[in-house]
């Protein structure tokens, strides 16, 4: 096959694949909220709503919490797909670019979602009456239930972070299969 239209076909899945990591990324930050919001509605009716200025979102605060995520995660997926999606070139057909990418992905999701559960679960165990004092600066005014508070956004830092060390291992990942292909 002509070199040009490989690269041609390779280009097309890297935007394709640029895109689905949008929507990967935005469906996570969504479906991610649910779980926020069970954890400490506070978080979004006292702090990611105003954020957003998404003000009829506290009349209907599981779609706004979803909108948040929405908003929240959809660059980071472009990111992390833009970088990603670089490594898919390595391989040599479309094809096996499409496919090694999407287990790239997969992966990255995984990384993070464990990372933010673990973050939760730290959460849960050290973060107490007694010790959210140590976390005042994270809370604004005219939070009841600080200690649910801090959890959520802990679990939301940590997300984040599980995302940047998803990309990485993705990217080790990509590397090892086309090493061994």
């Amino acid at each position: 096959m002509n070199r040009w239209l490989i690269l041609g076909q390779k280009l097309a899945v890297y935007i394709a694949m640029v895109l689905f990591g949008i929507v990967l990324a935005s469906a996570y930050g969504a479906i991610h909220n649910q779980l926020s919001y069970t954890i400490s509605p506070e978080y979004f009716t006292r702090f990611k709503f105003i954020q957003f200025d998404l003000g009829w979102a506290f009349d209907h605060p599981r779609a706004g919490a979803a909108v948040v995520g929405v908003a929240a995660t959809w660059w980071f997926g472009a990111a992390l797909a833009l970088v990603l999606g670089l490594f898919g070139f390595l391989f040599r057909t479309p094809k096996e670019m499409a496919q090694q990418l999407g287990m790239a992905y997969l992966l990255v999701v995984c990384v993070g979602f464990l990372t933010g559960l673990g973050g939760l679960v730290y959460a849960f165990v050290t973060v107490n009456a007694e010790s959210v004092a140590e976390f005042a600066h994270w809370l604004p005014p005219n939070v009841t239930h600080p200690v649910q508070f801090v959890q959520a956004g802990t679990m939301h830092n940590s997300s984040y972070l599980g995302g940047i060390v998803g990309l990485l291992a993705a990217i080790i990942f990509l590397i090892v299969r086309r090493v061994r292909t």
